[in-house]
């Protein structure tokens, strides 16, 4: 990883630890994740998503093959770019298809 990239790794960590107040999840996740950009330059939302995921280990998540359902959205907002994480609670996968529904909804991370 980059300089750069452990910076960030390390902003995101602080801005979780202020913003998670709940325990570490053990089950199933899913995440609903909204980046806002400051502008409209190209970029890949994958590279994004590799910090974000890791930083999130360890405080919301023990890891980040807890994850069952990842859904990321692209978006600008020129004056407050930031990342906003919607953070559930899913049902183990029964091997039957996909899951009928969600717990509940666990709380959300955002970063300014």
């Amino acid at each position: 990883m980059t300089d750069e990239g452990h910076a960030q790794k390390e902003d995101y960590q602080w801005q979780i630890k202020e913003q998670w107040r709940r325990p570490e999840l053990t089950g199933g996740v899913m995440l609903t994740i909204y980046i806002y950009f400051k502008d409209h330059r190209r970029r890949d939302l994958d590279n994004a998503m590799k910090i974000l995921l890791d930083s999130m280990s360890h405080m919301v998540y023990k890891d980040d093959s807890q994850i069952q359902s990842l859904c990321i959205h692209k978006r600008i907002d020129e004056h407050n770019p930031r990342v906003d994480i919607d953070v559930q609670e899913c049902p183990e996968p029964d091997g039957l298809g996909p899951y009928s529904g969600f717990k509940k909804r666990t709380g959300s991370v955002a970063r300014a």
